[in-house]
């Protein structure tokens, strides 16, 4: 559904419900880091409404990651540098800024990650 909406196949109403629906089953959810997938998916259906719901899908993908135990740092780095250059900067500051209240750990080490820029 989310690839559709991206190409411009679904409207935003189709989305945002989508969105709701995803919330609810993450209210419904016991396993931690199903909880954090369904919202991860809630997040990026959400963003047809607003774009910074676009960090909330990584943080929740990474909350998912950490419940299972896995390292979510890497995730983060590896996510970020799959962005476009202009808003790398941009969605790594507000997702760091958002991890602490997500009660998200978040290394030293992917804080103080500087974003490069790709080789040609």
């Amino acid at each position: 559904m989310l690839r559709a909406w991206a190409a411009g196949e679904v409207k935003t109403g189709v989305a945002m419900k989508a969105s709701l629906a995803a919330h609810a089953a993450a209210r419904k959810a016991t396993d931690p880091a199903a909880v954090a997938a369904a919202r991860a998916a809630g997040q990026a259906a959400g963003t047809a409404h607003c774009a910074d719901h676009c960090m909330g899908a990584l943080l929740y993908a990474l909350k998912a990651l950490a419940a299972e135990g896995r390292n979510a740092g890497s995730e983060f780095r590896r996510r970020i540098a799959k962005l476009p250059l202009h808003l790398r900067e941009q969605v790594k500051h507000g997702v760091l800024a958002r991890s602490g209240k997500m009660k998200l750990p978040v290394s030293a080490q992917t804080k103080r990650a500087t974003v490069r820029k790709p080789l040609a």
